[in-house]
């Protein structure tokens, strides 16, 4: 499919019906720099991203002509979200500060929608060439990372009271203790590929639709960098089948299949040509390179088990308090998930928080159209996280969480431009 350019995508009324230093106008300037914080964010820190959120609510408080209409649209996202943060409550399971917060990201996703729609074309490329620089410096430092061209980790003492993950950033290879899992300037490995994953799908859809050789450059270097830096076995198996979604809307069939030839190519070549990417798969057949996820998987269950309906609060789960006697220390001392994104929202609030969030997923699939800017992008990143989920819980990482969010809700927003 080859996209041309419509005219009702190019001009978005409440902007261009404003004189500049109206009230439209300064909404239309607070919610461009919400994105932008948001866009970035992610990339940097959960504080500005959460800043980026807030501005776009700020900029989106007042109704727009539809929105009832569009709540009623969006049945699934609050029927989750109440799901999870009432159901657990009225059980007597309170929820902690950071359990709630990932449930409440996803009220943002219409905000997004909705703060894209006061933004005119060059507010948007704005946006793209931010977040497109935030990530290729990432990427930079994730090489450096890797090769340890980077400061020694007691540099960064000083600024321990961050509580930043800078060890992170020192996980050495398997076979090169030389070289490292790196983490890009979110310093922490998971994180680089999770919202790396997302922001490469955009890119790649944006490139094809506009045959923007700019965007093409970011999502193919960004795409190297999250399938090699961080050794992320389940997001560099999720990012493939997530592109290759994308190269099937956006391509003619005529070059569609030597493009996903490419594709399985370039990520088995990956694998079977950097040893230590080899290692680390060959490795995930064991209990010491799959983090036991065996006696996490059984723990979780236990709980599920035990209290099925309303769980046992949101970010209250812990391994420890449903550990079996012959269960090891590491997996007792485990901060609190299941490394499967389902079972863990099973555990917190219940089965029927686990199926409503795959109602969820299969509504943000539903509510784009693939042939809109972000469109096939948007759905391949239901893709992407559908897959990670099973494997690990990356909504647990609030980067992680607000830029999915992000990733919806713009292309959302696109898809309201245009109706």
């Amino acid at each position: 499919m080859v996209y041309r350019p419509d005219p009702l995508l190019a001009a978005p009324p409440h902007v261009e019906e404003t004189a500049e230093g109206s009230p439209s106008a300064w909404r239309a300037s607070l919610a461009e720099a919400g994105l932008l914080l948001w866009g970035v964010g992610v990339q940097l820190s959960e504080a500005l991203g959460a800043l980026g959120m807030v501005l776009c609510l700020l900029a989106v408080l007042r109704p727009t002509p539809g929105w009832k209409a569009r709540a009623r649209e969006t049945w699934p996202l609050w029927a989750f979200v109440a799901w999870c943060l009432l159901v657990p409550l009225l059980a007597g399971q309170w929820p902690t500060p950071g359990g709630a917060a990932r449930i409440l990201d996803w009220c943002f996703l219409p905000v997004a929608a909705a703060a894209l729609g006061w933004l005119g074309p060059p507010a948007r490329r704005r946006l793209a060439v931010a977040m497109g620089t935030a990530f290729l410096l990432s990427c930079a430092a994730a090489l450096c990372q890797h090769w340890g061209l980077w400061p020694d980790v007691t540099s960064f003492d000083r600024l321990r009271w961050t509580h930043l993950p800078f060890q992170r950033m020192y996980e050495p290879l398997p076979g090169e203790p030389s070289r490292y899992m790196a983490g890009g300037l979110l310093l922490h490995r998971l994180k680089f590929a999770h919202v790396g994953g997302f922001l490469v799908l955009g890119f790649l859809d944006v490139g094809l639709l506009f045959r923007s050789r700019a965007a093409l450059a970011v999502a193919t270097a960004g795409a190297v960098c999250v399938l090699w830096l961080p050794h992320a076995r389940a997001a560099s198996v999720a990012l493939v089948v997530a592109l290759a979604v994308v190269l099937a809307f956006r391509l003619s069939a005529r070059r569609r299949w030597p493009a996903l030839l490419a594709l399985a190519v370039l990520g088995v070549g990956l694998v079977a040509g950097v040893p230590s990417l080899r290692l680390r798969f060959a490795s995930a057949v064991t209990d010491e390179g799959s983090g036991d996820r065996r006696w996490l998987l059984q723990s979780a269950l236990r709980a599920v088990a035990q209290h099925p309906l309303a769980g046992v609060g949101l970010g209250r789960y812990h391994p420890a308090l449903f550990a079996s006697a012959d269960t090891p220390q590491e997996v007792v001392r485990h901060a609190g998930k299941a490394h499967n994104q389902y079972l863990t929202l099973a555990a917190e609030a219940g089965l029927p928080a686990a199926l409503l969030f795959l109602v969820l997923l299969a509504w943000c699939w539903r509510a784009v159209q693939p042939g809109l800017p972000l469109g096939a992008g948007a759905r391949a990143s239901v893709v992407f996280l559908a897959l990670l989920s099973l494997l690990h819980d990356p909504l647990f990482h609030a980067e992680v969480s607000m830029a999915a969010v992000l990733a919806f809700g713009l292309a959302q927003g696109m898809r309201d431009k245009r109706t």
